[in-house]
């Protein structure tokens, strides 16, 4: 399990109790280093797995990859060639800003899935058909509902290892889940992480 900050989210100082997840176990996290937000919150370098960062959201003063609920991009994918800085491409409208990106080749890329804000945006998809055809959204883009995405069950072997679909087309392989949960569909934790035991 891959989560932004591995920490505990249900904690009274952090959400008031209403957060539905904790995040204690996970395997991996994308904080670095222990830091002091402006507000006073101590961000903690938690057990997990230390990933490396993508983003960093300027102004916020911690390393960000959230998701937003107006929709995102994502890939998986396995560089053939180390990144360096000097291959960055800059957005042409602001070449001072943020906004550089990194290119991937296709033939790097595992997986991709695309999220938007409603179905009408199906007809504006940002990914190459070749990796994904479609898109999926949820039933409230504007506004925080514990709602979540995860792939259909593809089909169940014999052994009881659960296989998941995958056409390459967000639409039909992924459904919305209403509530929250923690390593879906049985997924158990793996035997390296003795954080989470």
């Amino acid at each position: 399990m891959v989560a932004q900050w591995a920490t505990n989210h249900k904690d009274e100082e952090l959400s008031k109790g209403v957060s539905p997840v904790d995040l204690s176990g996970a395997d991996f996290e994308a904080i670095e280093e222990e830091k002091t937000l402006w507000n006073g919150l101590v961000i903690t370098d938690n057990p997990a797995v230390n990933m490396a960062l993508a983003v960093d959201a300027k102004g916020y003063g911690l390393m960000q990859w959230l998701t937003p609920t107006s929709g995102s991009r994502y890939i998986i994918f396995k560089p053939s060639a180390p990144f360096r800085t000097t291959d960055f491409i800059m957005a042409e409208n602001e070449p001072t800003s943020n906004s550089a990106a990194q290119e991937v080749l296709i033939s790097d890329i595992y997986d991709a899935v695309e999220a938007v804000s409603g179905e009408e945006r199906l007809n504006t998809l940002g990914l190459p058909a070749s990796l994904d055809a479609g898109a999926i959204w949820l039933s409230n883009p504007n506004g925080y509902n514990g709602e979540s995405i995860s792939r259909k069950i593809a089909r169940t072997e014999e052994d009881g290892r659960i296989v998941y679909q995958d056409t390459n087309n967000t639409t039909e392989d992924f459904e919305v889940n209403k509530t929250p949960q923690i390593r879906r569909n049985g997924a158990k934790v793996p035997a390296w992480n003795t954080w989470n035991k």
